[in-house]
């Protein structure tokens, strides 16, 4: 065996746009595994956050622009580093700091977004206890009437989608085995 081979892999390392983007995906409680599927870049995302090779065949402006939209960070501050990284040079607003805090804290993830809907005209008037107040009110409601928790219901789905799975290739497996020799002489 050679020296070379017996030194473990050097960690990863996050590139400055993986460093920045990973910034915007915690303020908004979104994995990278979900930012890459609805961001378009699937698996890749790790690729781009890492700067790997593969990932420049990513880049394309489309799906830059609505990450940057959907991460409510700059474009120019989420590629390059530039610029400020929320929009106008400004903090978050009340609304994003209750979000992100309500989220922090378990909110219910159809709670924040039909507050935000319901609410987004006041955006410049209420202060960050308005907010709360409104998400709690929204997520008190949906409790009330029983609605499921969207992320509850994404992982039942997503369990339920690895069991098939699992029973699908058991069953391959299975029906890929030659029965036992003393099955096939009874056969005869």
């Amino acid at each position: 065996m050679t020296p070379m081979a017996d030194k473990p892999a050097p960690p990863k390392v996050l590139s400055s746009f993986g460093k920045r983007l990973k910034i915007a995906l915690d303020e908004e409680g979104v994995s990278p595994t979900m930012a890459g599927k609805r961001f378009g870049f699937g698996p890749n995302i790790h690729k781009l956050m890492y700067g790997e090779r593969g990932a420049e065949t990513l880049d394309t402006v489309e799906r830059f622009v609505n990450m940057a939209k959907a991460l409510h960070v700059e474009l120019e501050w989420l590629v390059t580093g530039r610029g400020s990284m929320r929009r106008g040079g400004r903090g978050p607003t009340p609304a994003e700091e209750a979000i992100t805090t309500a989220r922090k804290n378990g909110c219910r993830e159809d709670a924040l977004r039909n507050a935000w809907e319901n609410n987004r005209e006041k955006e410049h008037v209420w202060t960050f206890a308005d907010w709360g107040i409104a998400i709690d009110a929204e997520a008190r409601r949906l409790d009330r009437a029983g609605v499921p928790r969207p992320e509850i219901v994404q992982a039942k789905q997503e369990a339920t989608q690895r069991l098939v799975k699992r029973k699908k290739r058991a069953e391959e497996r299975s029906a890929a085995v030659p029965p036992p020799a003393s099955e096939k002489k009874k056969a005869v």
